[in-house]
């Protein structure tokens, strides 16, 4: 699905948008849940020195969970590409840059497309700046609703010194 032959780059650099249908299936440990098909727009350009170069851009509507209140958030993901695949590179040896085998035939994107979804995804997403969460006694949102709840605890280990102050 994600991979680029590499014969077709030898006459002259490639353009394409793909729509990828189903990325959550595809990758299931994408912190997001995609609202529809991610769109992806690459160009490749292979090199002299036999380096392939994808610039392009995923466009992907997400829905996540308020890491505060639990209330669903929806967000546009515009992830940039910039990925580069080199020959004789030991893959993680340098960052940003990805292994390509020197008799390799096909170009696999999916894992550095992954990488680039994860990276681009909220690791910790809120509703707004200035959520106050949830109660942690009765559950209830604290933007929507006052509730009595005393949410101070106090920790026995300071009662004995509590009690001086008495």
């Amino acid at each position: 699905m994600f991979e680029l032959d590499l014969q077709g780059l030898k006459q002259e650099s490639r353009e394409w948008t793909e729509s990828i249908p189903r990325p959550g299936e595809i990758w299931p440990d994408l912190p997001a849940e995609f609202q529809g098909a991610a769109e992806l727009h690459a160009r490749a350009e292979l090199s002299s020195d036999g380096s392939v170069h994808v610039q392009g851009r995923i466009r992907a509507e997400i829905r996540q969970s308020c890491r505060r209140c639990l209330t669903e958030i929806d967000a546009r993901l515009d992830v940039p590409l910039n990925l580069w695949f080199r020959p004789g590179v030991v893959a993680g040896e340098e960052e940003g840059i990805w292994a390509l085998a020197p008799e390799a035939g096909l170009v696999d994107l999916g894992p550095a497309i992954l990488e680039e979804l994860t990276f681009a995804t909220p690791a910790f997403p809120a509703c707004s700046p200035d959520c106050r969460g949830l109660c942690p006694i009765c559950g209830a949102r604290r933007d929507e609703v006052d509730c009595a709840c005393a949410t101070e605890e106090s920790d026995p280990r300071w009662n004995a010194l509590r009690s001086l102050l008495d």
